[in-house]
């Protein structure tokens, strides 16, 4: 039995796997970025969200008057 185990080769992959480069995003992207034109937002979209609330919070809503 030992001889077989010596003899025959382990169908076993290494642990840990070698590492292998993966590029983050495709290169298309970057290269497309400056020739995209994205529509303007809507007013209501720039302060909404949690963003919008914790800025209104800390300095105050902008639309309102001074006096």
């Amino acid at each position: 039995m030992l001889h077989k185990l010596a003899t025959c080769p382990a169908p076993l992959v290494p642990v840990p796997p070698e590492f292998e480069p993966v590029p983050v995003k495709p290169v298309f992207f970057d290269l497309a970025f400056n020739h995209i034109t994205f529509p303007p937002r809507p007013k209501a979209a720039e302060s909404s969200g949690i963003t919008g609330f914790v800025r209104g919070l800390l300095w105050g809503a902008g639309s309102q008057s001074k006096g």
